[in-house]
């Protein structure tokens, strides 16, 4: 799913019996900011600079970190820029940044040595005005061959009155990601789990569209799908499996975050 050259120890390796996807400390990890523009920066300067020099910068992973810029194109955050900062796992998160002050060397020698001012210039034209680093529970697999962005449908979930964490964890490491471990239609799933800054212990549904122009090819509106994706796509969908996932959690609103063009 994500960047993978992070130098990392191999604690708490283990593997899923059902999904093959990491566990401890070598889950991927996504740290997701809430940025502002600062004064005097447009919005249109700011989506060209990072579709464009900043896009390039990050076309590859450094030091096992992938950083993007995508923006709220519908749902409750509409408007709103994120910045997502990708890690291989856990463990590279921790080494370069053990607490949520704290940078260390090994940061400045993999990741900070390598940018040019490209970052410095990104850096001035924005802001981070929250944070949240969400652990990967589980997450389907990238769609292979496809060099297009996707866009990403973030649900807000909550656990339903009697359903604890362990038995939701051990659901969705299980018999979910097994339902979900390939692409349908290039439709993804990922589960993930606030594990430091604002939203520690919240649960986030994220469905990925690859390319980004299926949602509005399968969803053209959010009261509204498509004679397409009924007819075609929504028979291949594990619908006892996602019907049971609705019977633990509740949504409580989404967003949908597209790339920047």
């Amino acid at each position: 799913m994500l960047a993978t050259g992070c130098d990392t120890p191999q604690k708490n390796s283990t593997v899923h019996e059902h999904a093959h996807f990491p566990t401890g400390d070598q889950r991927p990890l996504v740290g997701v900011h809430e940025i502002k523009l600062n004064e005097g920066v447009t919005e249109e300067a700011f989506d060209a600079f990072v579709s464009g020099p900043f896009a390039e910068l990050w076309k590859e992973p450094i030091g096992g970190v992938h950083v993007r810029v995508d923006r709220g194109d519908r749902g409750q955050d509409d408007g709103q820029y994120l910045a997502v900062w990708s890690f291989d796992s856990v463990a590279c998160r921790n080494r370069y940044f053990p607490t949520s002050t704290e940078v260390t060397q090994a940061f400045r020698d993999d990741v900070q040595s390598k940018l040019t001012d490209v970052q410095a210039k990104f850096d001035s034209m924005c802001s981070s005005t929250e944070f949240t680093d969400f652990v990967v529970l589980f997450s389907t697999e990238p769609v292979e061959g496809m060099d297009s962005r996707s866009l990403y449908g973030v649900h807000n979930i909550e656990l339903r009155p009697g359903v604890s964490e362990e038995t939701f964890e051990d659901f969705v490491t299980g018999a979910y990601a097994k339902a979900w471990q390939k692409p349908i239609a290039g439709i993804g799933h990922a589960i993930v789990k606030g594990e430091r800054g604002a939203q520690v212990g919240a649960y986030k549904l994220v469905i990925t569209f690859t390319p980004a122009s299926l949602r509005d090819e399968y969803i053209p509106s959010p009261t509204q799908v498509s004679k397409f994706f009924r007819e075609e796509v929504m028979p291949q969908m594990p619908s006892e499996i996602d019907n049971r996932l609705r019977t633990m959690v509740k949504d409580t609103g989404f967003t949908d975050y597209a790339p920047v063009e």
